[in-house]
């Protein structure tokens, strides 16, 4: 059966995309600026303006609102899925066969765990960034008033030393957009109870929901533990190769320890 997987690639400047269809460059946080020539997150319903706070989850949103597709996906300009651990090849991404093969047998794809090491998630999080200890604290309320039975996943998350970050993901639309319902209600809150106002923060720390929502993809998954997940690894294409093999490889060992 021919399946339409649609996977995006969101951008906010010039690049050079990947030659295979099923890859679309999704210009993020398009509003306002110049057009890359890319298709744009600021048409239909949108939140284009937001993405100096919320990143590529403006694309995200994009996405769920103004697309179909049996089998979506996000990933950046630099960032893409790999199926190997040991990739033999830097420019082989995942490729439309690839993709149908996983989603016959997973029902979700998401980046290779990374490790806190001797932090937990929740107060890393706090630790790291200025504002993050009342926006952890934040979003916790979030979770806990807007969708209680996830406070559970939300505690195991924040206690836990692992989580699949960048905001990446390979699924099938449904559940894809079930996730960002449930994604875009909990930052909602989150927006309108900051308690320091994204107009006093420095540009990087202003970046809140797009750092938020790596955590609580896990806390979505953590939930739906009926959901069979498959973590991949992650080739950035701006930094050294044979660094992040070993990294992969590492990575894939501890996971297999902790």
């Amino acid at each position: 059966m021919t399946e339409d997987i649609k996977i995006y690639i969101a951008t906010h400047k010039s690049f050079t995309p990947p030659k295979n269809d099923i890859y679309i460059p999704l210009q993020v946080g398009a509003e306002g600026k110049k057009d890359l020539g890319y298709l744009k997150d600021n048409t239909g319903d949108n939140i284009s303006s937001m993405n100096p706070y919320y990143c590529e989850l403006t694309g995200m949103y994009w996405m769920w609102k103004n697309t179909s597709a049996d089998i979506i996906g996000l990933v950046h300009y630099r960032r893409y899925f790999y199926d190997k651990y040991i990739f033999s090849d830097p420019k082989k991404i995942l490729d439309k066969k690839t993709i149908q093969n996983m989603m016959s047998k997973y029902d979700v794809i998401v980046a290779q765990r990374g490790y806190t090491w001797f932090n937990k998630v929740g107060p890393r999080y706090g630790k790291y960034l200025p504002e993050g200890k009342s926006d952890m604290k934040v979003t916790e309320e979030a979770v806990k008033i807007v969708t209680p039975e996830y406070a559970n996943a939300f505690d195991t998350v924040m206690n836990s030393n692992h989580y699949s970050q960048f905001n990446m993901m390979i699924c099938r639309k449904d559940v894809f957009d079930a996730y960002c319902e449930w994604l875009f209600a909990i930052l909602k809150y989150v927006e309108e109870h900051l308690e320091i106002p994204l107009s006093e923060r420095e540009a990087y720390n202003a970046r809140v929901f797009g750092f938020l929502s790596e955590r609580l993809l896990n806390v979505w998954l953590v939930k739906h533990s009926e959901l069979k997940v498959k973590e991949l690894p992650v080739l950035n294409t701006e930094e050294s190769i044979g660094k992040q093999k070993i990294e992969s490889c590492f990575k894939k060992i501890l996971k297999g320890v902790l």
